[in-house]
């Protein structure tokens, strides 16, 4: 497990073999949080077949955060691997959708069904 804070964020990893659940606590905005956020991210695609975003504690994300984002996506695709999103607030599910960012990712309902998910 890895954690860092800082910036009015957090970002916390749970590796379990192949399968990594990324969780972001905060806003994913311009600067440190969207910069923090990519290369974590960048970081378990490196090393996991699968990962799994959970969103439940993002509280606002903008265009750099959902530019972070897109970055994965593409590194993911590029790589074969598995990239899910869980539990995304309102607001932050709102934005993915006029984004069309929630087109290009597997939401699943929890941590727990992705990781099935994942598994299969």
């Amino acid at each position: 497990m890895r954690e860092v804070h800082g910036f009015n964020m957090s970002v916390r990893t749970i590796e379990s073999g192949d399968v990594a659940v990324l969780e972001f606590a905060g806003r994913l905005t311009l600067g440190a949080p969207a910069y923090l956020f990519s290369e974590a991210l960048h970081e378990l695609l490196a090393s996991h077949r699968s990962v799994i975003l959970d969103l439940k504690s993002v509280t606002a994300i903008d265009c750099a955060g959902v530019g972070a984002l897109c970055g994965c996506i593409a590194t993911a695709r590029t790589a074969g691997k598995k990239l899910r999103y869980t539990t995304p607030s309102p607001r932050v599910q709102e934005m993915l959708g006029l984004t069309n960012v929630s087109g290009l990712l597997e939401a699943c309902e929890s941590v727990e069904q992705a990781l099935i998910d994942c598994a299969a």
